[in-house]
């Protein structure tokens, strides 16, 4: 009996996002080694969220609003001090900093298409901050304020 390893082979679902063939993986038909050398994260979320490369325009209007919704409430970053920080995995205080921000968004439990299309901008934004944050924390420096700086 042959057995195999993880989901080789299996098909899990079909995706207009993304695929894999012999070996290559693409996003909306942009091989991915040319997105990871020619464009910037931004541009590849872009791409992700509404089917095709931005132009200069819309990247900049983006960017912008990605960057207005960068900062993380402070208490998610006490948690993250309080953690087991020898111990915790980066990717288990992630899962759990970006749950808890669910606490701080007031729009939380609406499911419209444009509090979703806003959720997830302030979510995307976030994420970078979060990482950061328990980078920062995890190698005992002080973090920023964004709000000062």
């Amino acid at each position: 009996m042959s057995q195999t390893r993880g989901l080789e082979g299996v098909v899990a679902t079909t995706s207009s996002v993304s695929s894999i063939i012999d070996d290559v993986l693409t996003y909306q038909g942009y091989h991915i080694d040319d997105l990871a050398e020619q464009s910037s994260f931004e541009e590849v979320v872009y791409l992700l969220w509404n089917g095709k490369l931005p132009t200069k325009q819309e990247l900049d209007a983006f960017s912008k609003e990605l960057f207005a919704n960068m900062q993380v409430p402070d208490e998610i970053f006490n948690y993250m001090k309080a953690y087991p920080i020898a111990d915790v995995h980066p990717m288990a205080a992630l899962r759990t900093a970006i749950s808890q921000l669910g606490l701080y968004d007031k729009d939380a439990d609406k499911n419209d298409v444009e509090t979703a299309k806003k959720s997830a901008i302030k979510l995307q934004a976030k994420v970078a901050t979060v990482v950061t944050g328990f980078a920062r924390i995890r190698n005992g420096k002080e973090l920023y304020n964004l709000k000062k700086a």
